[in-house]
């Protein structure tokens, strides 16, 4: 016997297109392995032969693999819509980046700076108050 697929089997595809767009640009067009979108009711996944569908996207992070790395953009609200074409994700602005190293080090000697000053007010206030 014959290990051959039927005639009219039809192949599963092994991508989504993606697309994510503001109203200015197109931000990513390509195909992934697969992407993960923040609705308003949680987390979606979304695979080749995924059903088509329209949903409410949340602020937070799309990410998805193409070319074997997982990328990730900080996005707004807006509409997902999954179509036998792929995935369409229309965001109405896109959120600030992740603290960056640099921000992550300012942010920490700005806490440092505010915990040496409040630890010597403390201390002046103690000696202060045990006269």
């Amino acid at each position: 016997m014959s290990a051959n697929p039927a005639p009219d089997a039809v192949a599963e595809p092994s991508t989504v297109r993606l697309t994510i767009l503001t109203p200015e640009e197109i931000l990513f067009q390509g195909d992934v392995s697969w992407v993960e979108i923040p609705l308003y009711d949680g987390l979606i996944g979304i695979w080749p032969g995924h059903a088509p569908l329209i949903a409410a996207l949340a602020e937070g992070t799309v990410r998805y693999e193409t070319r074997g790395e997982i990328r990730e953009l900080a996005v707004g609200s807006g509409v997902l819509r999954v179509h036998e074409e792929g995935c369409a994700i229309l965001v109405g602005a896109l959120q600030p980046a992740a603290d960056s190293e640099g921000d992550k080090e300012a942010l920490f000697s700005d806490l440092e700076e505010a915990l040496h000053d409040s630890d010597g007010r403390a201390a002046r206030g103690a000696a202060a108050g045990v006269r």
